[in-house]
Formats: structure tokens, sequence, C-alpha cells
């Protein structure tokens, strides 16, 4: 994402009216805040209790293991919001 971010910092000023430019940089911002939160949920070290632990406190179940556990679900969830508390129990 660092040479996407600079490609597109050296096409002007003019693009950042752009909705478009606007769009886009939204999802690679949320991409970039994302990828800590992605390595820590993919943590083998995580147990069964750990994630019943992260369900609890975001009052959400879902299976960390299904197909259906995407990135798209990830923020569904709400779980970018959980950062700190993901990295935690992925480091306990």
């Amino acid at each position: 994402s660092g040479k996407f971010n600079k490609k597109l910092q050296k096409l002007g000023k003019d693009i950042k009216s752009w909705k478009t430019w606007e769009a886009i940089k939204d999802k690679v911002d949320q991409f970039k805040k994302a990828l800590p939160l992605i390595s820590d949920l993919r943590n083998e070290a995580l147990r069964d209790r750990h994630w019943q632990q992260l369900m609890d406190q975001i009052g959400k179940q879902f299976d960390p293991t299904g197909p259906d556990f995407t990135l798209a679900k990830v923020v569904d969830l709400g779980l970018p919001n959980f950062g700190e508390l993901v990295g935690s129990l992925s480091n306990a």
C-alpha cells in the first residue's frame, strides 16, 4: 500500500477533490488500519477461550474458522474498533 500511496500523491492536488479519490483513499486507509488486526486474528495461538472472550466483548457471535470469516465480515463485526483487545488476546 506504500507504493500505491506514493503513486497517488504524485497525481497532484487536483485529484484530491474527486469523489472517487476520497472513496479510494478511505478504503486504503481502512485497509492499512486493519493490517495489524488481521495479523493478530490469524495468530495460531488464539484458542477457543480467546475467541469466546472477544465475542463476549463485542456482543456478537461468529465462527472464526468459517468460510464467511472474511475481511468484510471483520469490518461488519466492528472488530477494527477492538484492535487493542484482539492484540492483547493474540499476545496473551
